[in-house]
């Protein structure tokens, strides 16, 4: 994943534009990614997090539109594998130690189910 310096879009969130009623879903669709999680791994330019293959793409998606909104300076890349499905977040030079910060899906660990 390749990903450019994004020119002068700045190294933050602006959650200003966002309602309540759009936290509230985004924290749902979070929680629902977090669950879902199998893999989380750091390159050197992106965190990949991979999921289920029953996550289904439209969750990802919501996800991704809302960051979008509010993190300009994110870049993002949904992918297919034969293991399920992938969500790679990177940025520019920093992003990848804020993006372990903000987001849970890549820094909380990985609920194992015991049997």
């Amino acid at each position: 994943m390749a990903h450019p310096t994004n020119g002068d879009v700045a190294v933050a969130c602006d959650l200003s534009d966002v309602s309540e009623a759009q936290r509230r879903r985004h924290r749902e669709v979070r929680e629902i990614l977090k669950a879902a999680r199998r893999e989380v791994r750091r390159g050197e330019t992106a965190w990949t997090v991979v999921f289920d293959r029953d996550v289904p793409v439209p969750v990802i998606g919501e996800f991704v539109e809302f960051e979008r909104r509010c993190c300009r300076f994110l870049a993002f890349d949904i992918c297919g594998r034969p293991n399920g499905i992938c969500l790679e977040l990177g940025g520019p030079d920093g992003a990848l130690e804020l993006i372990a910060q903000l987001f849970d899906i890549v820094s909380a660990p990985i609920e194992t189910a015991v049997t």
